[in-house]
Formats: C-alpha cells, sequence, structure tokens
C-alpha cells in the first residue's frame, strides 16, 4: 500500500442491498418503501460469503524483484476471467500470477493500464471446478452516505493473509483525490475515503457494501503527515463509477 505524506501546515494535503428490511416505527406502521431511512439485514459475514471466491491475490514478478496485491473478478467469458487491481501492483513487472481460492495460482495477462487512474485489469483462464466467483457492480446508481459500513477484502502483507476481511465506515462524500502516479505525473481519482483497516498487500483489494455491491478499489492510505504526526483511519478506495468508466474504454465491459 502507498504512503502519502502531508503537509499540515495550513491545510492537510490529502495523501458500499440484495434485500433491506422494513423498518416498523410506532403501531406497527410500514415505512414507504421511498423513505429516506431503510435498515440493511445484511450481515458483514453474509457479505463475504457472497464475495470471498471473486477475490484474489496477486503475484508480480520480474527477473529481479517480485511483489503482492490484491485483486478481484469482474466478469466472466466462459472459462476466461476479468479482473480489476491496481496499475502500481503490476508496474514493472514482467510476470503476473493470481492467486485463487488461496491454493491454485494461475498465470494472468494485463489486458489493459491505465496510470492516471492506477488501474489494471487482468485476464486469466480457470475451469468451473475451481468456482471462481464474479463480484457486481451496483446496478443503479447509488449514493456513498458517510457513516455507511463498507468491508475490505485483501492480502495485507503478503498472499499467506488471503482474503483478509476488515470493516469500518464511508468517512466522507465522494471526492476527488490527487496522487503521484507510478510514472512521476500528478493525477485526480474519486475516491471512498474509509476507516476499514488496509495496508501493503491490500492494493487492488475490493470495497464491498452490504449490499454485497463492488463499489472501490482500495489503492491507498494515509499514515503520518511530514511533520511526523501519525494519521488513523484515513484509507482510500477508488470509486466504481471510475472503475466502469475505465473498463467501458478498454471495451472490458
Amino acid at each position: 500500500m502507498k504512503k502519502i505524506l502531508l503537509s499540515i501546515c495550513s491545510t492537510i494535503l490529502l495523501f458500499s442491498l440484495a434485500s433491506c428490511s422494513i423498518s416498523m416505527f410506532g403501531n406497527n406502521e410500514t415505512v414507504d418503501s421511498n423513505a429516506d431511512v431503510v435498515i440493511i439485514s445484511n450481515s458483514v459475514s453474509d457479505v463475504v460469503k457472497n464475495v470471498e471466491n471473486a477475490c484474489i491475490g496477486i503475484y508480480a514478478s520480474d527477473s529481479l524483484s517480485a511483489s503482492s496485491g490484491s485483486g478481484v473478478v469482474v466478469k466472466k467469458d466462459g472459462i476466461k476471467y476479468y479482473a480489476i487491481t491496481n496499475y502500481h501492483v503490476i508496474h514493472n513487472t514482467t510476470e503476473v500470477e493470481v492467486l485463487i481460492n488461496n491454493r491454485t495460482y494461475i498465470t494472468a495477462k494485463v489486458e489493459a493500464a491505465d496510470p492516471s487512474k492506477d488501474l489494471a485489469c487482468l485476464s486469466f483462464e480457470a475451469a468451473d471446478r475451481y468456482n471462481v466467483g464474479v463480484a457486481s457492480f451496483p446496478k443503479d446508481e447509488i449514493i456513498i452516505n458517510p457513516g455507511q459500513t463498507v468491508i475490505a477484502i485483501g492480502c495485507p502483507l503478503g498472499l499467506t493473509n488471503f482474503n483478509t476481511v476488515t470493516k469500518g465506515i464511508a468517512s466522507r462524500d465522494v471526492f476527488s483525490l490527487k496522487f503521484n502516479t507510478e510514472l512521476g505525473g500528478i493525477s485526480y481519482v474519486d475516491v471512498i475515503q474509509h476507516d476499514a483497516p488496509i495496508n501493503s498487500g491490500n492494493s487492488g483489494g475490493p470495497l464491498f457494501n452490504l449490499n454485497s455491491e463492488l463499489i472501490g478499489i482500495n489503492f491507498e492510505k494515509t499514515t503520518s503527515t511530514n511533520d511526523g504526526i501519525v494519521v488513523e483511519g484515513m484509507g482510500y478506495a477508488i470509486y466504481y463509477e471510475e472503475v466502469i468508466e475505465f473498463l467501458n474504454t478498454n471495451s472490458l465491459m
């Protein structure tokens, strides 16, 4: 996970309903389906059961070095699967493998990459017996509400921690984050800020809501300011609409 040092001199620069239960109030009065307040019935464990087979680990290497990260499968075409991860996970590597179901490594191909959004799409082939899942984006436009539950799944600190689950909340409305690209430039990407614990190795891993919908791709977190002040609970996931746009641009949806 990339770390960003912040300046705090005058301003701080910045480095998720398969079904909703109908809430009841008073004398068994049913809240209208268009009401602003609903109660979500899914638990975190329900979500994990729904999506875990779509979550993968990534091992990227060249002749001199190797690194690992996380990813999520978003499309199936016969025996071919397409997965999203971060560009910085596969940058400057010559071989990429995906780890599925915590037991099988499969060679993957980089289908598309966009350093300016820190996104990459991998493809790999797997027989049905491997039971690879496919994550779903929200079917309709959704609003990320500060305080709503979000769930991160990934491989923090290496593939031995495959599909580690953490929970948090969305911390603010979706906003555009300025970041340093792997190619040395400056870019902006729409993100969800959240406090689900993520660490090195979570890069490229999914962020879900309680409807088991893929709402973001984890890619950065703030750890400290350049004055040495430790920062907690400030992680960032690339907003799912950015991911869909990336896939559409590369004719991968």
